[in-house]
């Protein structure tokens, strides 16, 4: 019995021990943080401290991915609020000095088209947006040393020059969204995307822009001899035509803090003085700017453009207002690839969504619903729609489409 309470004892002191050691670990870990509720544990962006690069990069990215799935944290893209004129007008003749544009902030100015990290563009680029009921008023900054351009046919690939581009999906649909450039001869290429070349969409030529434009440039253009600073492009569009082919109403006024997706981007080309006159330097690749990075040498991720908020108030008293739809929109994108992919694999779609690769955020189901895949088996084609939820205390469960065609 005495060799029985021995060992009684000696366990008991043993768990006392490990009971008092655990206590002691828990203090200093609760001391660092990790006892905070689990949705305020935000680790986003806080590296891993090992001091190589390449690790902490990985590490990092995994920490965000990993604090994305559990808040639901979706990063926006950069945004821009263009205001309503209201009682004022804008004389579209390339000046961008007149006192509507001069009471509106610029965009950030333009990154490499790849990311901020690869190198700083060569030149400075800045845009103004505003609107009307009736029009879309863009004004351009590109700083430039050297003012060329050869294209002058309607429609040609202006974006051979040197070039100002913007692109406009006004219901977020990601199909039929319009791609207007203009280079210093303001010479115009406007046109129609039925969806994303990657997608299968097709570029129609046909469709027109209206466009009212003007160009100013600083200096003489496509003269050697004569210093150049800049160049200005200032552009009116009828909002009838950017709504064309879309779901919202062609003669409808715009909402109040409706959002559009857009991205606005600069081509320039190397050249070459050969005779007095500039020739582009056809051996080198193309530099493209853009105001929201891609992270690839491609204009045409709609789903990876900026977001363009038209707003009735006053510079003075309004920010971007994101939307409540905004994570649901994000997850329905990234829905939209996992099917694409599970398509290249297999050679069909599913409506078994756990058969998907999904991004964390979308699986936890924290913020965002499992989406639901139905088939239209009606269509002509081969169709889905993608159906998802997000829950937002202001507007539970709203809810976003997107259409898939095989």
């Amino acid at each position: 019995m005495a060799t029985g309470r021995i060992v009684i004892v000696i366990c008991l002191v043993v768990t006392c021990i490990s009971l008092g050691i655990g206590v002691i670990i828990g203090y200093f870990v609760r001391e660092g943080g990790q006892d905070l509720p689990r949705r305020d544990r935000r680790a986003c962006g806080t590296g891993s401290g090992s001091n190589i690069p390449q690790i902490d990069r990985f590490l990092e990215s995994c920490q965000v991915t990993a604090c994305r799935a559990e808040t639901c944290d979706i990063p926006l893209p950069r945004s821009y609020v263009a205001y309503h004129l209201k009682e004022q007008t804008i004389a579209v003749d390339g000046d961008l000095n007149d006192p509507a544009w001069e009471e509106v902030p610029w965009t950030e100015k333009f990154v490499d088209l790849r990311g901020t990290d690869y190198p700083k563009p060569l030149y400075d680029t800045r845009v103004k947006i505003r609107w009307d009921d009736t029009h879309l008023y863009v004004g351009a900054y590109l700083q430039d040393e050297h003012v060329w351009a050869n294209k002058t046919k309607h429609d040609s690939h202006v974006f051979n020059d040197n070039a100002f581009e913007i692109f406009v999906d006004v219901d977020g649909s990601t199909h039929n969204y319009k791609e207007i450039e203009i280079n210093a001869l303001g010479t115009i290429w406007d046109l129609m995307l039925t969806k994303a070349y990657i997608d299968g969409g097709r570029a129609l030529s046909n469709w027109e822009s209206d466009v009212e434009k003007a160009i100013l440039v600083d200096g003489n253009i496509n003269d050697p001899d004569s210093p150049n600073k800049f160049w200005t492009v200032e552009m009116k569009f009828p909002l009838s035509r950017l709504r064309s082919g879309t779901t919202r109403d062609v003669n409808s006024i715009p909402r109040d803090k409706e959002t559009w997706r857009m991205v606005l981007a600069r081509s320039h080309w190397a050249h070459k003085i050969v005779d007095g006159q500039y020739v582009k330097d056809e051996s080198k690749e193309a530099n493209w700017w853009s105001w929201q990075p891609h992270g690839a040498v491609s204009l045409h991720l709609p789903d990876r453009w900026g977001l363009l908020q038209l707003s009735r108030d006053t510079p003075e008293n309004f920010q971007f207002t994101p939307s409540a739809l905004l994570p649901v929109k994000q997850a329905l994108f990234d829905s939209f690839k996992a099917m694409k992919s599970y398509y290249i694999s297999y050679g069909v779609y599913t409506t078994n969504v756990d058969m998907l690769e999904l991004p964390p955020y979308i699986v936890t189901g924290e913020c965002v619903g499992k989406p639901t895949v139905v088939p239209d088996r009606g269509a002509l084609y081969h169709q889905y729609t993608i159906t998802g939820h997000c829950y937002n205390p202001a507007r539970p469960y709203s809810r976003g489409q997107a259409r898939l065609v095989r």
